[in-house]
């Protein structure tokens, strides 16, 4: 969705030196967006993007995104709440815009993310520390456990 930002982030991106292959989902969303934007990444010769195309099991998707160090969600409405959760428990680096309401839900639980605001007024991509990604753990077991999401659920419905 043009809700992502991705012309924007890849942009950035493109400028910066980064050695990382990229990952874009694109296995889902409104065809004519993706088509126009996997025809723009062309113009993006300083990266190395591998598109998903093809949707995947959950569990495929996660062990093929197992390895990823920095996950940047550039979208200024809450979306991806399944992808941030994953990326803050599998100790990689997520960077939220700070226009999100994810973004200040995140901070406000006390974990350690960082802003895709402060990549795009020249701060370099840089990983969190080995602390603060054991606290994002901590934080995702504390908030996102199962018995503790049902009962919120529980809760919210009885309202």
């Amino acid at each position: 969705s043009p809700l992502l930002n991705h012309m924007e982030t890849l942009a950035y991106l493109n400028t910066c030196s980064i050695q990382q292959e990229i990952i874009l989902p694109l296995n889902y969303g409104k065809a004519e967006y993706i088509q126009k934007l996997k025809a723009e990444l062309k113009t993006f010769e300083h990266l190395t993007i591998d598109t998903l195309d093809e949707p995947m099991a959950m569990t495929d998707y996660y062990a093929y995104v197992s390895d990823v160090e920095y996950f940047l969600l550039n979208s200024y409405c809450q979306q991806g709440l399944g992808n941030i959760i994953y990326f803050l428990f599998n100790h990689s680096t997520v960077y939220l815009s700070a226009k999100s309401s994810s973004y200040h839900y995140f901070r406000k639980l006390g974990f350690c993310l960082k802003s895709i605001e402060q990549l795009m007024s020249g701060e370099r991509l840089s990983p969190i520390s080995d602390e603060e990604k054991s606290i994002n753990r901590i934080r995702v077991l504390e908030h996102f456990k199962r018995e503790k999401v049902l009962l919120q659920w529980e809760k919210m419905l009885k309202d």
